[in-house]
């Protein structure tokens, strides 16, 4: 079977003996000899080398033109890459993973998206999210892990999804970034629920009568706590908890 016509490709490439410039050129003539008409089911890429963000840019171009349905990249945080526009209206895709820095931009649509996980660098706009979430209505998972948030203070966020079954939130200690806010989830068949992190200041959910298990973990340094502020986190925790009550 030739290269070019693969319906899937999973790279890594990592350490010191790795040659990044034949690794570029090698993707290069792998997806630019390949026909439009030949669909990508799957493209996933680890690396801790820095690509030129020109061939990046070029590579996802060229993987959308083959509708691509499922892209997972794992990516040096000092790749920052201009994704093109065609990415962001996408049909095909149907999973994406990505764990690098990139920005979103206001506008996205992704209409079979099933599976969305934005790890690690993320500079997440809340309204940008919210927005994202509700025009994927086929989305089943959401993971958002280790990102950074704008416009989200002094606000609420709100995930409204319908068809979601899996929910993983991960935010770590050292950020801080869920304190003083609040969270809102409509997911009436949620399944699976995974919180980790510091406390959000209230949580409102609907029911979940269809939820399986769920894992929560505050992740605090108690001794910056006062006896206020410890108070507000016990009435956070246990509106959390009961909040995920089906009956």
């Amino acid at each position: 079977v030739r290269l070019d016509t693969m319906p899937s490709f999973d790279f890594t490439l990592q350490g010191d003996h790795e040659d990044t410039k034949t690794f570029e050129k090698f993707i290069d003539r792998l997806l630019f000899l390949r026909q439009p008409s030949l669909k990508i089911v799957k493209f996933a890429l680890t690396s801790d080398r820095v690509f030129a963000a020109s061939k990046i840019h070029d590579w996802i171009s060229k993987i959308v033109k083959c509708n691509i349905e499922e892209l997972s990249l794992k990516l040096h945080r000092h790749c920052i890459v201009p994704f093109p526009l065609s990415f962001f209206n996408c049909e095909s895709l149907v999973k994406l993973r990505l764990h690098m820095n990139l920005w979103l931009p206001e506008s996205i649509s992704w209409p079979r998206l099933n599976l969305l996980q934005l790890s690690y660098g993320f500079s997440l706009d809340k309204l940008y999210i919210e927005q994202l979430i509700l025009r994927s209505p086929l989305l089943e998972t959401l993971i958002l892990s280790e990102c950074s948030w704008s416009n989200w203070n002094g606000t609420t966020l709100n995930i409204s999804a319908p068809a979601l079954k899996c929910l993983v939130f991960n935010d770590l200690i050292t950020y801080t970034r869920m304190r003083n806010r609040t969270v809102k989830i409509h997911a009436p068949e949620l399944m699976h629920f995974t919180y980790t992190g510091d406390f959000a200041t209230d949580f409102t959910m609907s029911s979940f009568s269809s939820l399986e298990d769920a894992e929560i973990r505050f992740k605090i340094k108690s001794y910056y706590l006062d006896e206020a502020k410890r108070a507000q986190i016990g009435h956070a925790a246990i509106k959390l908890v009961g909040g995920l009550s089906n009956e």
